[in-house]
């Protein structure tokens, strides 16, 4: 693919964009801080990712990809060879694997989107608090659906390589939100 080649100048800390080009700044600003480098493909306008830090690549992942159920895009961000951390075991999940996780999350909140609070990067790990929000229409660990909306927070440590999630773990807390909701009871 011809790129259109200009010169980079800097628009905000971290973020760059192309600046021969005549965009409207209200595309170039939400564009550029969802993810940093813009390179426009002449041909037909189509953006697409050049170089992003680890912390963006993740956010971005999250909030986009997986909020808008982007699923094509998961060779993108996903490596072939990604495994799961739980604990101290890896277990091989890939892109296929990653897909299946996300579609049977879309079956429990078919709405539900990820915000990223906080970040925290460490060598090839990142660290992404979060909250996760849909309604509840899916049966999910035996419990019926409530068509409540519910919010969920957690905490993933995804480690990237070469623009790739090659690692994902983490834990998410549903306990406190399922007791809130009166979904569990104690025993």
């Amino acid at each position: 693919t011809h790129l259109l080649s200009a010169p980079m100048v800097q628009h905000q800390p971290d973020f760059y964009i192309l600046s021969s080009l005549l965009l409207p700044y209200f595309f170039i600003k939400t564009f550029t801080k969802q993810i940093g480098y813009v390179i426009i493909n002449p041909k037909n306008w189509k953006r697409q990712r050049c170089i992003m830090n680890h912390k963006d690549i993740v956010k971005y992942f999250y909030e986009v990809i997986v909020s808008e159920n982007m699923l094509d895009e998961l060779p993108e961000y996903i490596a072939e060879d990604c495994v799961q951390r739980i604990g101290e075991k890896e277990i091989f999940i890939g892109i296929e694997g990653m897909k299946q996780h996300l579609l049977a999350l879309k079956k429990t909140y078919p709405d539900y989107t990820i915000k990223i609070v906080r970040q925290y990067a460490a060598e090839n790990y990142i660290i992404s608090e979060f909250v996760m929000k849909g309604t509840h229409k899916g049966e999910f660990i035996g419990i019926t659906p409530t068509n409540k909306v519910l919010e969920i927070t957690g905490v993933d440590i995804d480690k990237v390589i070469d623009g790739k999630i090659v690692e994902h773990g983490g834990a998410a807390n549903t306990f406190e939100t399922f007791f809130e909701h009166h979904l569990i009871q104690p025993v």
